[in-house]
């Protein structure tokens, strides 16, 4: 009687636990399916805002390219066109890589390393830096090691 009575046990408990299983596992793919729908309305998104962001830049860009060709207008204000398309160029690089990473896993990145310039690199980050803190009235400075190598082998435009 005692044995019947351990077994029709286990048998109950083996269905709740068996339906529980079910349950649990379609909770599990209706959550999957939600995070898949998100994911890919989140890429849709970024690709919008990204191509809204970059028709504005391109006009930028365009305009620095004409002013870099006007003779006159570099004398009197190429320093700050070349920082305007500096700084354009490096925008469209960041939007650019948004929407690298709103599409690919990290785990899935490519790096590009090159060689790069050293000091014309950190001399372009140091303008761009130096806009921002001239327009909000703070003190910059900066002061490179002499030792610093002239070539480094980085993926430049990941760094920026």
């Amino acid at each position: 009687m005692k044995s019947k009575l351990f077994a029709e046990s286990g048998l109950v408990f083996g269905l709740i636990a068996t339906v529980w299983l079910v349950i649990m596992y379609h909770r599990l793919h209706i959550a999957k399916q939600i995070l898949e729908a998100s994911d890919q309305a989140k890429s849709r998104f970024m690709a919008n805002v990204t191509h809204e962001l970059r028709t504005p830049l391109n006009a930028i860009l365009g305009y620095t390219q004409l002013y870099k060709r006007d003779l006159e207008m570099m004398n009197n204000y190429g320093q700050g066109i070349k920082a305007i398309d500096r700084s354009a160029d490096h925008l469209l690089l960041m939007i650019n890589d948004i929407l690298e990473f709103s599409r690919a896993n990290e785990e899935n990145l490519t790096l590009h390393p090159v060689e790069v310039d050293l000091h014309s690199f950190l001399k372009t980050m140091i303008e761009m830096t130096q806009i921002s803190t001239q327009i909000k009235n703070l003190p910059f400075a900066y002061n490179f090691d002499k030792d610093l190598p002239s070539i480094v082998k980085i993926d430049d435009k990941r760094l920026r």
